[in-house]
């Protein structure tokens, strides 16, 4: 009974570990805050990025760009 929760605390432990995958740090166009994306995304520095903050300020009257 042992090994099997040890075995199944291991493989728990391996699954959270892969399923955090690596983080691109690209910062705001509005604020220079550091946002986080995906490693794998295409997005770069040359792309217009915004945080919450900036987005929800920028886009005030269209409440489609709102990001909750």
């Amino acid at each position: 009974m042992k090994r099997i929760a040890v075995l199944l605390l291991v493989l728990l432990m391996l699954f959270t570990m892969s399923a955090c995958g690596e983080k691109r740090i690209l910062h705001c166009d509005g604020c220079g805050v550091e946002c986080k994306v995906d490693a794998d995304s295409n997005m770069t520095e040359d792309w217009l990025i915004y945080c919450k903050d900036c987005n929800n300020e920028i886009f005030a009257d269209d409440p489609d760009m709102q990001i909750p």
